[in-house]
């Protein structure tokens, strides 16, 4: 369904309705037309297919095959643009996470690549975004001997060179699902759920290494969450995700997990008492000598001895508000 930048409902339309079921669709902008991409299971297996459309609701080409169209089933896709070609990435049963790139109008680009091997997953549920100069692709999958679930990420150049070994997001004694990535101009920033309770995220910078530790995005409220999804702005990130009370799902989202280094922000006191800058971050500058209060982000006053990954602000002079990203 299209809508207007008022808000206005236009009239929807079909993308693709062959024999059988296509789903889990992915779309992309390329500056030109949408590009389309989804698992299509015409074929009595799911591969990926894709088309591109115009913006205004035009699909002038038809069904474009991008996966082998042979063998276990192709699931889960999801596409990025780097600002010449797409890369589309999704899930091969028995094969692990694969990729191709296609061009702005929709057609694919050399052969079908694999990203991460096959381990003991099926379903992995890969998710890409294009960063500075690089990809970074996300899924989660249970290794040879693991007893639960992990994120793992692999970075990709726009050859589709993977760049260094790959990344473990996110492991310990709970499975971790259900990752998304996206950009937010300097860093990437990765979601999952943490078993069926959780919803965490993690810095990732942009060509490829760990920031720190894992951060709560979510409560700590014992409610079911899935499917966490996300975008960054040039102030903050929105997590949004799946959460489930009273016998129903419903909507549920986080705009706490600020983007870049704001310098100024506005809080509320909650009581005076003071303590140096130096008690929670080191190497300071020589001669700092700054005192000031520290507030969570639902802002309240916090003990900087106690505290644990994640986003704060430090209130400096009675006057300055400054952010503070406590990473390990």
């Amino acid at each position: 369904m299209r809508v207007t930048p008022q808000g206005d409902t236009l009239n929807s339309f079909i993308i693709c309705d062959a024999y059988s079921v296509q789903t889990h669709p992915s779309v992309v902008f390329t500056g030109n037309n949408y590009i389309v991409v989804w698992a299509d299971n015409r074929s009595s297996v799911y591969h990926i297919a894709e088309t591109k459309i115009t913006p205004q609701g035009g699909i002038p080409d038809t069904t474009v095959w991008l996966g082998s169209g042979i063998g276990d089933d192709e699931e889960d896709p999801d596409i990025a643009f780097d600002g010449n070609r797409c890369l589309v990435v999704w899930s091969k049963e028995n094969l692990g996470v694969q990729a191709r790139f296609i061009d702005t109008l929709g057609q694919p680009v050399d052969t079908v690549f694999t990203i991460a091997p096959f381990t003991t997953t099926t379903y992995t549920s890969p998710s890409i975004s294009f960063g500075l100069n690089n990809y970074l692709v996300v899924w989660y999958d249970r290794r040879p001997g693991g007893d639960d679930w992990d994120v793992y990420a692999q970075l990709i150049s726009m050859q589709g060179s993977n760049i260094g070994e790959q990344l473990t997001v996110a492991t310990g004694v709970n499975s971790q699902y259900d990752a998304r990535v996206t950009f937010d101009g300097s860093n990437y920033f990765v979601v999952w759920r943490e078993a069926n309770y959780d919803i965490y995220g993690r810095w990732i910078t942009g060509d490829g290494v760990l920031i720190g530790s894992p951060v709560r995005v979510s409560n700590s409220t014992a409610f079911y969450r899935y499917q966490p999804t996300l975008a960054a702005s040039d102030i903050n990130y929105l997590i949004a995700w799946s959460e489930y009370h009273a016998g129903q799902f419903d909507i549920y989202g986080n705009v706490d997990i600020p983007v870049g280094t704001n310098e100024r922000c506005s809080t509320r006191r909650i009581q005076q008492k003071k303590y140096r800058l130096s008690t929670i971050i080191r190497n300071l500058p020589k001669g700092f000598d700054a005192k000031y209060n520290i507030y969570d982000i639902s802002g309240r006053l916090v003990d900087p001895h106690t505290l644990s990954p994640g986003v704060y602000f430090a209130e400096v002079n009675d006057d300055e508000v400054r952010k503070i990203v406590i990473i390990r």
